[in-house]
């Protein structure tokens, strides 16, 4: 599983940190766990960009642990 701390990351940077990361491990089927913190507009962009690319995410709305697993 490939994890990429969105901590301490603008919300402006972090939609291309997710294409950019989503591109780099397209077609190797890994999963990709994004931390995002409690940040619910964080959480939207991992979410909007996985969308696009049509991708399975596992979200941790539910429990609130801060993070979105992609499955590429």
């Amino acid at each position: 599983m490939i994890v990429i701390d969105l901590h301490q990351t603008r919300h402006a940077d972090a939609r291309n940190i997710v294409i950019r990361t989503i591109e780099d491990y397209w077609n190797t089927g890994e999963t990709i766990r994004f931390i995002t913190g409690k940040s619910k507009n964080m959480q939207s962009i991992v979410i909007d960009v996985a969308e696009e690319y049509n991708l399975k995410t596992y979200g941790s709305d539910i429990y609130d642990l801060g993070f979105i697993i992609i499955y590429l």
